[in-house]
């Protein structure tokens, strides 16, 4: 059962047409493939595509990170329904997988019909929509290092005549991960409601709101020696990745006649960070030098900083038929703001003895702030595209 409404396209693709006829090379992981894997990350769900490379920098929570092709884009060219939603600065509005219909990965240039991109593709996150038939899911797990998570995604029609449906889908996890101190926790609720009074008009809300508690990104260089997986480098009362943000939009499509569709898509997204880190920065003494090679000196980074993202997308699509020709033409304008509001602090925090490890010095957070910034970045974009199919060919 598809939870898509039959009058809006795939967003990666912009028009209905079947994916065996786009000349491009398109991968879809299935909401069954989600299903049967459990992906905790956006990223982790990619794993198994062809010219995909996941988490190219290693363990890092805070954003999701992959190469395609080569490049490395995932922070900036993951689009969520065909809008961009692309990280900014520290703020990367990370996506909940169990919130997915489906994960689009489009291979090569994408932005003649998505403006300024990367020349490797792109990866589209579809949101799960309301259902002509009543569904009921829900799972309840426990796994390593104690993390106890509970998922529920109900939808269905509201009336007996089916114009208006809905879709709830929630999650809740408590856990951590294979570092002392470390944190895996996170709330998401994702409603959505459509409105179809008949056959040609379609309007779906969309909305969810994610609360995220996770753990800033270890790392350690090789002469530490053979030092415990589960080894903290940081402070438990100073460290910390708390992101909490949120959208809401809508999805319309109205089709006037056999020629004329008309859609608009739109999204207001925010994310509110908080981010410290208390992260390895030299020997004391020099690299290999001196008696004292297991204690480390260490930098503080802090992060406070409130990004928004507005993006609307009109668009007018006419089909005709030129005796063996089958013709579309796509035409439209769209519009992105992405603004961000923060401070990022810098300085000297304690030192660490590796083999004597104490989390009980206390950490004053840096006094110099070495970046204080508001900016906003505003685009408007024209594209068409135009789609010739002869003799069903």
């Amino acid at each position: 059962m598809t939870a898509t409404s039959p009058k809006t396209p795939p967003p990666a693709r912009k028009t209905d047409t079947p994916l065996k006829e786009i000349p491009r090379s398109i991968s879809v992981v299935t909401r069954k493939q989600l299903d049967d894997r459990q992906p905790g990350q956006l990223e982790d769900a990619l794993s198994y595509l062809a010219g995909v490379t996941i988490s190219p920098w290693g363990v890092d929570d805070r954003f999701d990170q992959c190469l395609i092709r080569g490049f490395d884009l995932c922070t900036s060219a993951i689009y969520r329904d065909g809008l961009p939603q692309k990280v900014i600065d520290f703020s990367g509005f990370k996506i909940e997988p169990y919130g997915l219909e489906r994960i689009e990965v489009l291979k090569g240039p994408s932005s003649v019909l998505y403006g300024e991109n990367e020349a490797g593709g792109m990866v589209n996150a579809v949101t799960k929509r309301p259902t002509d038939k009543p569904i009921y899911d829900g799972f309840l797990s426990y796994g390593s290092f104690n993390t106890v998570e509970a998922g529920l995604d109900i939808g269905g029609p509201i009336d007996d005549a089916g114009v208006w449906s809905y879709r709830l889908t929630g999650l809740v996890r408590n856990g951590a991960l294979e570092t002392d101190y470390s944190r895996n926790d996170r709330i998401f609720v994702a409603p959505a409601l459509r409105w179809q009074p008949d056959a040609q008009t379609s309007l779906t809300i969309l909305a969810n709101y994610q609360w995220d508690r996770l753990t800033t990104n270890q790392f350690l260089p090789a002469q530490y020696g053979n030092l415990p997986r589960n080894f903290f480098t940081g402070s438990p009362d100073f460290d910390r990745f708390d992101a909490n943000h949120g959208s809401i939009g809508y999805q319309f499509s109205h089709e006037f006649d056999d020629h004329w569709t008309v859609r608009q898509n739109l999204r207001y997204s925010q994310q509110e960070t908080d981010y410290r880190q208390l992260y390895f920065g030299e020997w004391l003494g020099g690299p290999y030098i001196g008696a004292d090679e297991h204690t480390v000196q260490r930098t503080l980074f802090t992060v406070d900083e409130t990004a928004r993202l507005f993006n609307v997308d009109n668009q007018a699509e006419y089909k005709a038929d030129f005796g063996v020709v089958e013709n579309k033409l796509l035409f439209g304008l769209d519009y992105s703001r992405q603004s961000v509001d923060g401070r990022n602090g810098y300085g000297a925090g304690p030192p660490l003895d590796t083999q004597n490890p104490d989390y009980s010095i206390p950490v004053t957070p840096p006094s110099l702030i070495i970046t204080d910034r508001v900016e906003t970045i505003g685009q408007v974009g024209l594209y068409a595209q135009n789609q010739s199919k002869i003799a069903d060919h």
